[in-house]
């Protein structure tokens, strides 16, 4: 490979494939299950722990 024939790749295709997703209604946030939810007081905070799954699978969401 000879210098300068190394492309970067550009974000407008990362873009572009995004709002086509969105556009057809494919955003994980929409369409998210609760499966299980608890709230811990550890010392003086409150920490939320969600069980949720979506069509690309489970996860744990964990807020303060």
């Amino acid at each position: 490979m000879a210098e300068g024939d190394h492309k970067i790749p550009s974000r407008s295709g990362y873009r572009d494939r995004m709002q086509q997703s969105d556009q057809q209604g494919d955003n994980p946030l929409i369409n998210e299950e609760e499966l299980a939810s608890r709230a811990l007081h550890i010392q003086s905070k409150r920490f939320y722990l969600d069980v949720k799954q979506n069509r690309r699978g489970r996860f744990l969401k964990i807020a303060e």
